[in-house]
């Protein structure tokens, strides 16, 4: 599917016509019996306009707002009373999963496959 839709909006492109915003679906057929997966896809849903690519967003994150309030509130570097925001990253930024499996291995004395398959 990927193959033949990777040729189509190639074909298409070098045409000068546009692909389209739309749904696809790929439908397979053989092209013979010595290769049995072929097919194409074709169009199961035209979508209008840009309002269907609207951005939703994610409804168990609340909103991130990065502005003096928020990075205030710790005595910087450059000894005035705001954070720049690589200082309040670097103060809040949670341990990346590299960082976790290192302190689960010391820690715990968990083997690397284990402290992997937990973070």
């Amino acid at each position: 599917a990927t193959e033949y839709e990777a040729l189509r909006q190639s074909s298409l492109d070098m045409e000068d016509m546009p692909t389209g915003q739309e749904t696809r679906t790929f439908h397979v057929k053989p092209i013979s019996d010595e290769y049995p997966l072929g097919g194409e896809t074709y169009c199961i849903r035209a979508k209008g306009g840009a309002v269907d690519y609207r951005f939703m967003p994610e409804p168990d994150l609340p909103p991130l707002i990065l502005d003096e309030e928020t990075l205030g509130g710790g005595v910087s570097s450059s000894n005035n009373n705001t954070m720049s925001l690589e200082e309040f990253v670097e103060r809040n930024m949670p341990e990346s999963p590299e960082e976790a499996n290192a302190r689960l291995m010391e820690e715990y004395g968990l083997s690397e496959d284990v402290a992997n398959v937990i973070t």
